[in-house]
């Protein structure tokens, strides 16, 4: 979630996310959310999810020239 919107303006935002390492980044995989950002929740999906393996990801917001990341978190779909 984007908890406020700073004095630099959010340029991009979206997921990040990886199974082959526990800390994603913008260098692995990332989703971007297209709409304007605003204060709140947002929420985008995955598609091509192996069944079994484990995927962790997080939030990330780009404001000016600083990447800001949420709490990693993970799931597996059995």
């Amino acid at each position: 979630s984007i908890n406020e919107i700073g004095v630099e303006p959010i340029t991009e935002y979206g997921f990040c996310w990886s199974y082959t390492t526990s800390q994603p980044n913008l260098n692995d995989n990332k989703i971007s959310i297209v709409i304007p950002p605003q204060v709140g929740n947002f929420q985008t999906g995955m598609t091509g999810i192996i069944q079994g393996v484990k995927y962790y990801f997080r939030a990330y917001a780009i404001e000016g020239t600083v990447v800001k990341y949420g709490q990693i978190l993970d799931f597996t779909i059995n």
